[in-house]
C-alpha cells in the first residue's frame, strides 16, 4: 500500500521544518554570543578612549592651551553623549 502524495509531502515538510528549527536555534545562539563579544569590544574601546583622554589631561594640562581645552571638552562631551544614547536608548543602536 502506498502513501497518498499529499501525506508524503506533508511529512517531508514537517521533517524540513524540524531541521530548520534546530538550525535557526543554533544560529540564534551564535548571534547572542557575538552580541556579547561586541559589547565587550565596545566597552574596551570606550575605556581606552577615556584612558587616553585622561593621560592627555595628566601630561598636557599644565600647558592649558585653548585648543587643547576645546578638544578635551569636545571629546568628553562626545563620550558622555555616546554613553547616554547607548544605555538610555538601546533601540536606536
Amino acid at each position: 500500500m502506498s502513501m497518498q502524495p499529499e501525506l508524503k509531502v506533508q511529512m517531508e515538510l514537517d521533517a524540513h521544518e524540524k531541521e530548520c528549527a534546530i538550525r535557526y536555534k543554533a544560529v540564534n545562539e551564535k548571534l547572542e554570543a557575538l552580541d556579547k563579544r561586541m559589547w565587550r569590544i565596545e566597552a574596551m574601546s570606550m575605556v581606552g578612549t577615556i584612558g587616553i583622554v585622561a593621560l592627555i589631561d595628566i601630561f598636557v594640562v599644565p600647558s592649558k592651551s585653548t585648543l587643547y581645552c576645546a578638544c578635551s571638552i569636545f571629546i568628553f562631551t562626545s563620550i558622555i553623549l555616546h554613553l547616554l544614547i547607548y544605555f538610555c536608548f538601546p533601540v536606536f543602536v
